[in-house]
């Protein structure tokens, strides 16, 4: 049986349509829904639950050239406990799914991710003697599919680890829409680095929000690389709720053919003594967009706060386009802050320069765009995620 959005909100409760019905919707009239039209996610027909079935052999693919010390499968939303390997530093509970801070610029999307909150899983990360490795793996199937998918991950004190988030989606999950949330709490004297990849059918959507609340001494790293999807976005939050809180923010974004790729950030500095280090590069050809987003916020009490952001863009079509909108809202007098955007096309002299030393164009430009790209990828601890990441991009490069 098939639903629409209004549909589906409505027989989860008069409660919760009713939240639904006093948000806005995502149209062009909202600031930050401007640069796509959502109007027929609301007007089409969803399979809310598939009867499809995720084969061991499928997630085995999705994960090739990458260990683990720990593995969490989710299909359509729902968590696979027969396709997890759950080591003994890792606590999983079913737990309903509660935002941690309470956005300012809710839409009716976010009532929809939150109607099937009671679905949500709750992670817990204890402190071990080992640098380990998480992976949650999310496998979206079934023909316009609308599944949703919620996560809290509690990172105890003092506790280091790195956790790897992949969005998939099998061959059939054309034109499926998937609302995903990522909570990501990180305790004192924590250090967690954690990645978003996006992988999904080209026809296909997906909006993920992920929210990370750091408390005092935390450092949380993380990386967002939205690889391919009809439309992919990213509301990524940081709240600094603890003294020398420390965030790095690291993404690529490569919309290609027809690809609408969006990233959002905002990091808010609500205590003294916290640092923010942001570096976002973009690439764009055919008819693809890109949209960076990212504000810096400074509460007035937030003295000696220290960030910078940087934004670099190369087009590589006359049709292509990306918008970036740095901003900077700063109460706070005595702090250090910093952001700074550009947008253009590859270097020509350094292309006639490898060229004249024998470097075909081509090959000229795939190590240009590999070049420009680096730094951002470098940062990854992980060298294993990385070269899986840098295998998608690289396919698209290899392309132009």
């Amino acid at each position: 049986m098939t639903h629409t959005i209004e549909q589906y909100i409505a027989e989860c409760g008069d409660h919760v349509l009713h939240a639904f019905s006093a948000l806005p919707r995502p149209s062009k009239k909202l600031e930050d829904w401007k640069f796509f039209t959502h109007t027929e996610w609301f007007e089409s027909k969803w399979n809310i639950s598939t009867v499809y079935e995720v084969t061991p052999d499928f997630i085995h693919s999705q994960l090739q050239g990458i260990d683990y010390d720990s593995l969490v499968v989710f299909h359509n939303g729902e968590f696979l406990m027969q396709y997890s390997k759950i080591s003994d530093f890792l606590k999983i509970s079913n737990q309903e799914y509660k935002p941690i801070f309470e956005s300012k610029s809710l839409t009716q999307l976010d009532i929809v991710h939150t109607a099937n909150a009671k679905h949500g899983v709750n992670i817990r990360i204890a402190n071990s003697e080992q640098l380990n490795h998480i992976v949650l793996l999310s496998v979206v199937s079934g023909s316009h599919t609308l599944c949703t998918a919620s996560h809290t991950i509690h990172v105890e004190a003092d506790t280091q680890c790195t956790i790897t988030e992949i969005i998939v989606s099998e061959a059939n999950a054309t034109e499926s829409l998937m609302l995903s949330g990522t909570q990501l709490i990180c305790n004192a004297g924590s250090v967690c680095e954690y990645t978003s990849i996006q992988k999904l059918h080209k026809t296909s959507s997906i909006v993920q929000n992920i929210a990370v609340m750091q408390l005092q001494q935390t450092t949380a790293t993380v990386h967002a690389y939205p690889l391919s999807g009809a439309y992919n976005r990213t509301n990524m939050s940081a709240y600094k709720q603890g003294t020398q809180a420390h965030t790095n923010v690291y993404g690529i974004l490569f919309p290609c053919t027809d690809e609408h790729i969006e990233l959002y950030t905002n990091i808010y500095h609500n205590v003294p003594e916290c640092e923010t280090n942001e570096q976002i590069k973009g690439l764009g050809k055919d008819n693809g967009q890109g949209v960076f987003s990212g504000l810096i916020y400074v509460a007035k009490d937030a003295q000696k706060t220290r960030a910078a952001q940087s934004n670099k863009n190369i087009l590589l079509s006359p049709t292509a386009k990306i918008h970036s909108k740095p901003q900077l809202e700063i109460y706070a007098d005595d702090v250090s802050c910093n952001h700074g955007s550009t947008t253009g096309q590859i270097n020509r002299e350094a292309l006639w320069y490898m060229q004249a030393r024998g470097i075909d164009l081509h090959k000229a430009t795939e190590l240009l765009l590999e070049g420009f790209i680096n730094d951002v990828l470098e940062t990854m601890s992980n060298e294993q995620v990385q070269a899986y990441i840098l295998s998608h991009i690289d396919t698209k490069i290899a392309e132009i």
